[in-house]
């Protein structure tokens, strides 16, 4: 097991399980160490109707913030960056995944 402040990306082709893989350490690992601390996030597909409609950010504890969407037509989403046929809401990435990055970051240097 990695020691405190020990940081894992996982990275991969679509549909070979990395979410699946993300999910399944971190339920281990709490089920195993239920006073075990673990932060982080995942992101996650959202289908419509089969196609990919976009996705979103999850962080460990459950939070779920909108990342980006093939679907959303507001005002505000005309100022987003593209990426492909996606709007991407960083604004919202940053409001629920960058903290998560952040406390990681200042754990480690508080650690060392």
């Amino acid at each position: 097991m990695a020691g405190a402040g020990k940081c894992l990306l996982v990275t991969g082709p679509p549909g070979v399980g990395k979410t699946t893989l993300i999910v399944k350490v971190f339920e281990t690992l709490k089920s195993s160490y239920p006073n075990l601390k673990i932060q982080g996030f995942y992101t996650s597909e959202v289908r419509q109707g089969g196609d990919r409609a976009g996705s979103q950010v999850v962080t460990l504890d459950g939070r779920t913030a909108p990342l980006a969407s093939s679907t959303i037509s507001s005002l505000e989403s005309l100022r987003w960056p593209t990426v492909g046929k996606f709007k991407v809401d960083v604004a919202s990435f940053e409001s629920l995944a960058v903290p998560e990055l952040q406390m990681g970051i200042w754990f480690r240097a508080a650690n060392c």
